[in-house]
């Protein structure tokens, strides 16, 4: 009778003997990519949190509780595969033996449920993000298509993970193979499945927001600016064709250990990069709170109380409206300033959360009844963005429209006494 702890899974190729002693095996690229997706999940992680709790206390939304559960369970995930580095994971098939075996696959059976929680996480808080800043309340194009991959990615990963769990009937059948009696799916087929939805939301995940911001009247400069805070994206998108690629490996090749121990090596790179991608936006916040050009949440009803109106903030606006609503968005969620437009009183009310916080003075002057542009304002004609005609309002008298993209400059209203007292005068 053989001993199987001296017995491979199966036998070496020709030339090559198993060795349960000292087999070559790949510890090192296992421990150096934990140990970088770790350490970038957790500065993604750290900087959402600062945004959160000290930039802009209070502001938490859905997809930050999504994305800290995703770090806390990729953590686990993490923590699973490193334990079974232990086991034989990263070794050849060959240099495992059959006394290994059946402990080894319990563990890859666990690290297959755990792969959907953080996956499924990480990648629903980017798309409640999206809806976040690219939809602006609306039910547009863009919010039924966010929604809708909601849906599918919250489906799939859940079907995911009772299809691993569930993989053999009973259970046991996954690690004890013909010894128990009972039926299995092919594990590998819905890795295969789970690996093609992971590009298509990798890809999805860069095409909203490209499409988004490519709409807004910005400069090209500055559309190009606010795409680089998605562009991590494209690292995802990268690893996930690399896994695609493993995973067919997987689909023939009886060296599973050794295949599968890449293939965890570039899931948790995967997920690490989904969870970074996601906290992005709180860099773009960070990196503008510190230099004082970001907005603040503290002084938006100040804004309110001067007369400062955003353009966009009415519904009734059409489409370059909506195009300011957006960069509105964007600017509050990730701290860029002067991406807007604002008008001097020429909106039916005032929206708070529309308002860009640009505010470092504002004044006016009135000539003959006439609103003109103050000498301490740079002159239209040099404005970045340009301008546009006067608008009367219901007294006759003119207010200009400024539209500037320059951060810390905005424009105040007189109120209706002091312009009747001004024209009185």
């Amino acid at each position: 009778m053989t001993d199987p702890t001296t017995t491979p899974v199966i036998d070496p190729p020709n030339g090559t003997e198993s060795n349960f002693i000292d087999p070559v095996d790949q510890l090192t690229a296992v421990y150096v990519t934990s140990g970088i997706v770790l350490a970038l999940a957790t500065i993604g992680i750290a900087a959402r949190l600062f945004v959160k709790l000290v930039v802009v206390p209070g502001s938490h939304l859905i997809e930050d509780y999504l994305s800290y559960f995703a770090y806390a369970s990729f953590v686990s995930y993490c923590a699973v595969i490193l334990h079974l580095t232990g086991m034989g994971l990263t070794h050849h098939m060959y240099d495992v033996s059959v006394a290994q075996i059946s402990n080894l696959l319990y563990w890859i059976n666990i690290v297959y449920c755990m792969y959907s929680i953080p996956t499924a996480a990480a990648k629903l808080s980017v798309l409640f993000q999206l809806r976040s800043i690219f939809t602006t309340g609306r039910k547009n194009a863009i919010y039924w298509v966010i929604v809708g991959s909601i849906v599918v990615n919250a489906i799939f990963y859940t079907g995911l993970f009772f299809s691993y769990v569930f993989q053999c009937w009973p259970r046991e059948k996954i690690w004890l193979g013909d010894a128990v009696a009972g039926k299995c799916t092919d594990a590998i087929q819905v890795n295969l499945s789970s690996g093609v939805l992971n590009i298509i939301s990798d890809v999805e995940a860069l095409l909203i927001p490209t499409w988004a911001i490519w709409h807004l009247s910005l400069s090209t400069k500055r559309k190009l600016a606010a795409l680089s805070v998605f562009a991590v994206s494209l690292i995802a998108i990268a690893i996930g064709i690399g896994g695609m690629y493993i995973r067919v490996i997987l689909l023939t090749n009886i060296d599973q250990t050794w295949w599968l121990t890449k293939l965890a090596l570039l899931v948790t790179a995967e997920i690490s990069i989904v969870i970074f991608v996601g906290c992005m936006p709180s860099f773009s916040r960070l990196y503008h709170h510190f230099r004082g050009t970001g907005p603040s949440a503290k002084t938006t009803t100040k804004s309110a109380k001067a007369g400062l109106v955003t353009y966009g903030s009415s519904d009734k606006q059409g489409k370059s409206g909506k195009s300011s609503k957006l960069s509105n968005t964007m600017a509050r969620y990730m701290g860029t300033g002067g991406t807007g437009m604002t008008t001097l009183d020429t909106q039916d009310g005032f929206d708070n959360d529309d308002t860009l916080e640009l505010r470092e003075h504002a004044t006016s002057t009135v000539n003959a009844g006439c609103a003109t542009t103050p000498e301490t304002f740079t002159k239209m004609d040099e404005l970045e963005n340009g301008g546009q005609r006067p608008v009367s309002n219901a007294n006759g008298a003119q207010n200009h429209i400024w539209k500037t993209s320059q951060v810390r400059q905005t424009y105040s209203r007189l109120s209706d006494d002091e312009w009747k007292n001004r024209r009185e005068g």
